[in-house]
């Protein structure tokens, strides 16, 4: 049985980005995990979460515990944000270009597009500790602009969130029926 590490950022004191309207990142990235989790249960995916609930695991602990478990992927999930307004899509990070990492952000960024319809922002490399930390493959999804008054208003339909987790689920399901 395959399993994902899912990490929901930010959390706790941490709300991450705030929309225009006080909307925060880390309530949505939250259950847009909690749903990617669902789906992949419904296909014998082992899910480890690193948060279900309003807490702050450190980044560091994140790694961590996806590392302990052995987890076979690592996918955080986040809503982006810019001092721009106007600044809209959806892009996913891995830590090098060329590795299994960059196929997952590949795979889930491709489903993802198609699910949610926005703008692709493409795949990009990061030194983020989230992915550098974690000794799995590792991809860190920015699904929308919180920042963005449209997308901001797209993130409290559960409509919207539900597409979000069936595109992210099935870019994962995509990488993990290759190996």
């Amino acid at each position: 049985m395959s399993s994902i590490a899912i990490d929901p950022g930010h959390g706790g004191k941490d709300p991450g980005a705030i929309g225009p309207t006080g909307l925060k990142e880390k309530e949505c990235a939250l259950k847009i995990a909690l749903k990617v989790g669902q789906m992949l249960k419904k296909h014998n995916v082992k899910v480890i979460y690193t948060r279900t609930d309003d807490s702050y695991p450190s980044l560091t602990q994140r790694a961590e515990l996806a590392n302990k478990a052995k987890a076979d992927y690592f996918v955080s999930i986040h809503l982006n944000s810019s001092t721009s307004p106007s600044a809209h899509g959806t892009e996913t990070f891995s830590f090098k270009r060329g590795t299994v990492g960059e196929k997952l952000a590949q795979k889930i960024q491709s489903h993802l597009v198609k699910s949610i319809r926005l703008a692709n922002r493409g795949v990009k490399q990061e030194n983020l500790l989230v992915l550098k930390k974690t000794k799995m493959p590792a991809a860190l999804v920015e699904v929308c602009f919180i920042s963005n008054p449209k997308e901001e208003a797209l993130l409290k339909s559960d409509a919207f969130l539900n597409k979000a987790a069936e595109g992210i689920s099935r870019g994962i399901l995509a990488q993990l029926s290759t190996t």
